[in-house]
């Protein structure tokens, strides 16, 4: 498993994806008489995997398969969160001008609930906090 405090690599996570087979990919069962009962994963045309033919190699192959478009649709995501994240940073630095000399103190709620959202995303994606 992961460790959440870990970082994540999304250039390197981005890289495995873009370097996998086409998808989609699919999971079923494959009896074949000369071989034992077994999951395959495969893409067009293409195996890539086989799993053992129990429950939980069924489901080890579902979520392979899966991986295909969950990963890069996870990383699409995570792309639209950053960017927004990113706009909003910029508008904490004009919102922090207007708040130096104390007056405004809805403005410096404001940038305060602001910036413990981008200690999230942060810790969510790495980088410093």
């Amino acid at each position: 498993m992961t460790n959440p405090k870990t970082p994540l690599d999304l250039d390197a996570i981005r890289a495995r994806a873009d370097a996998a087979t086409e998808g989609p990919w699919v999971s079923g069962a494959d009896y074949q008489p000369s071989w034992l009962p077994h999951e395959l994963i495969t893409a067009p045309e293409n195996p890539i995997v086989e799993f053992t033919a129990d429950e939980q190699g069924a489901a080890d192959a579902d979520f392979a398969a899966h991986a295909r478009e969950d990963v890069p649709a996870l990383l699409a995501a995570i792309d639209r969160v950053m960017a927004v994240e990113a706009s909003r940073l910029g508008a904490d630095e004009r919102v922090r001008e207007l708040c130096a000399d104390g007056d405004r103190p809805e403005v410096a709620f404001y940038a305060g609930a602001s910036f413990a959202l981008a200690k999230v995303r942060r810790a969510l994606v790495g980088g410093a906090s």
